[in-house]
């Protein structure tokens, strides 16, 4: 793919559906700076919408176009928008959750560049007290057809260098599952200072060539800046450093 490298770290992703738990770990080695690539950087800060965290009305739920992302890879029949549930699918878990987008049976990546400063994250902050940065996304095949899942997301620094990255094993369902909504969740805790840019990307295509829209369905995509601090220092200064109001991206 064109984000290759990552840097070494071990973490433990949690995949959470109604049904599954798993959890495995992440194991890279980086042996020189890693680049997001300038075909990807045009892609943040077209139609982003915020909320305060906790405020479960509010947020990623009305994204339902294309506008906001960057297309990456628009194989097979390319990308596309559908309601929920979708044939052969399920009801997403939050009914305000009315859309979903669908890919095909060639490789199909999307992806959204988050400008931190642009987004009103100062410098002290993100590099002295360095906020949770949790990351959400939410998959499920269609239930006649075997698909693969894929997420990247990675931390960069104003030149672009990879700081930090969160990229699982790609997710392959078989055919004939029960189409089920899976959330992915991952939290960056104390990540290395120089955090200015957030990549989220994600995608993947079905496993027998079908034409149409037979591929992994994914909505519901957030990153949300979260105000608790990873570092163990005083909190006075803290509320004057964030934005207000705190912002879940995409």
């Amino acid at each position: 793919g064109p984000l290759s490298e990552t840097p070494n770290l071990s973490a433990c992703p949690r995949f959470h559906s109604e049904q599954t738990q798993l959890s495995c770990r992440l194991n890279g080695s980086l042996s020189k700076p890693s680049l997001i690539p300038p075909s990807l950087l045009t892609a943040g800060g077209k139609g982003q919408l915020y909320t305060y965290p906790g405020e479960s009305d509010l947020g990623p739920f009305l994204l339902e176009d294309m506008t906001s992302w960057q297309i990456d890879s628009n194989g097979g029949d390319r990308w596309k928008v559908e309601s929920l549930p979708g044939d052969h699918g399920t009801d997403f878990p939050d009914s305000r959750v009315k859309k979903y987008f669908v890919t095909s049976f060639g490789m199909c990546l999307k992806s959204q560049l988050v400008d931190l400063k642009a987004e009103g994250y100062g410098e002290e902050l993100l590099d002295t007290f360095r906020p949770d940065i949790v990351v959400k996304d939410w998959f499920a095949a269609r239930a006649d057809c075997g698909c693969t899942y894929h997420l990247r997301v990675q931390l960069a620094s104003a030149d672009y260098i990879v700081l930090a990255s969160f990229e699982p094993p790609p997710v392959t369902i078989d055919q004939w599952n029960n189409a089920k909504w899976t959330e992915v969740s991952y939290t960056f805790s104390d990540y290395p200072p120089g955090v200015r840019h957030i990549l989220f990307q994600h995608g993947g295509k079905d496993t027998q060539f079908w034409a149409g829209w037979y591929g992994p369905r994914v909505t519901n995509s957030s990153i949300v800046i979260s105000p608790k601090m990873t570092r163990n220092l005083a909190p006075c200064c803290l509320p004057a450093l964030l934005p207000s109001p705190q912002k879940a991206l995409l």
